[in-house]
């Protein structure tokens, strides 16, 4: 199919005399060779364009653009509207959507609470860090036995302040 309408075209092109002019190379022969060369199309050729090479129609007359050579096309029209669904149709549409944006909403919920108790537990991690590395220092300073006394209290004041 490829190969006929590639054929088809330099036929065409070889009877024009493409040396004199490019602006008056017949443009519609291109877009039925794209047509031709799109195997994928589903539609016809006849359903999409007239025939420009037929003689016009004399109820239309003559294009304001003055085209004329131009393929003509059918104006385009919506085939269906989608909008034939019964009341009872549309409500359980409707639950459909909701039960799926309350589904997606709670793996959103569980995720970002996954993600909290990442932050949290890395906070602890590293307020404990910190809290061990300043008792180190202050135990280069101080004794033993009074740094055990200042964790001990801070450790009992602590817990009054999370009552």
């Amino acid at each position: 199919m490829a190969v006929n309408g590639f054929f088809f075209l330099m036929r065409a092109i070889s009877k024009f005399e493409f040396s004199r002019n490019i602006f008056f190379f017949p443009f519609h022969i291109l877009h039925i060779y794209y047509y031709i060369m799109s195997d994928s199309s589903s539609t016809s050729k006849k359903e999409i364009y007239n025939n420009p090479i037929a003689p016009k129609d004399k109820g239309r007359g003559t294009r304001v653009n003055g085209k004329d050579w131009k393929l003509q096309k059918d104006a385009m029209r919506v085939r269906s509207l989608g909008g034939n669904l019964t009341w009872e149709q549309k409500k359980q549409k409707r639950l459909e959507e909701q039960a799926i944006k309350a589904k997606i909403r709670e793996l959103k919920e569980e995720k970002e609470g996954i993600r909290k108790s990442r932050i949290e537990e890395t906070k602890r991690r590293q307020s404990l860090k910190e809290e061990k590395e300043r008792y180190e220092r202050m135990a280069q300073v101080m004794h033993r036995r009074k740094v055990e006394r200042l964790k001990r209290k801070e450790k009992r004041n602590k817990l009054l302040k999370e009552r």
